[in-house]
């Protein structure tokens, strides 16, 4: 992999595309990129996929995947490539079944620490009027100094100067709202409850 990257190894496959860990060659520091497939995809799927660039270059905070680049490649294969920081400590979803395994589970002190920290990331998006339609254990990642960080916003929505109604029925089903599963369109009463 060129543009100053070495691909280290593949992290997770999905439909989306691959993210694979890498080095960054200027500062031999780790990241990661998603490669995302254009090829085959409609304008508003492209639309949808540049999106996700668009709402990560708008945030800024310590408990949110922080992008470092983004760029384009057409062999082997027509790509866009997200370059984001890489958590170290891997996903909530991953340490959770390392704790199942070991049958020891979060103590309160954790998951409040960990609550916290997601709804600081939260906080901070939904001031910016974007709405993350995708939070999951997968979606939060872990730092080994401690910080939770929210990611992938692959689906997210950003809204313009007010709360409009979106209508796209989005996101893994196990976590939607009432309102995206009955077809209906929602606002803020998604995030907030009013």
């Amino acid at each position: 992999m060129n543009h100053g990257y070495k691909l280290l190894k593949l992290l997770g496959e999905g439909s989306f595309g691959k993210a694979y860990l890498c080095e960054n060659l200027s500062d031999n520091s780790h990241c990661v990129i998603k490669q995302i497939p254009l090829d085959g995809l409609d304008e508003q799927e492209k639309k949808e996929t540049y999106n996700e660039v668009l709402i990560l270059k708008k945030v800024n905070h310590s408990n949110i995947i922080k992008f470092i680049d983004v760029f384009k490649k057409s062999k082997p294969i027509n790509t866009l490539n997200i370059v984001t920081e890489y958590a170290d400590d891997g996903d909530m979803n991953q340490k959770i079944e390392k704790l199942r395994q070991k049958k020891s589970p979060l103590t309160e002190k954790e998951i409040i620490n960990y609550l916290i920290q997601i709804c600081l990331a939260l906080n901070h998006i939904h001031k910016k009027k974007i709405i993350h339609r995708d939070i999951k254990s997968g979606n939060i990642f872990l730092t080994k100094g401690g910080l939770v960080k929210l990611g992938d916003f692959g689906i997210s929505k950003g809204f313009k100067n007010t709360w409009e109604k979106a209508k796209s029925k989005v996101g893994t089903p196990y976590y939607l709202s009432p309102e995206i599963i009955n077809s209906k369109p929602y606002d803020s009463k998604v995030i907030y409850g009013h």
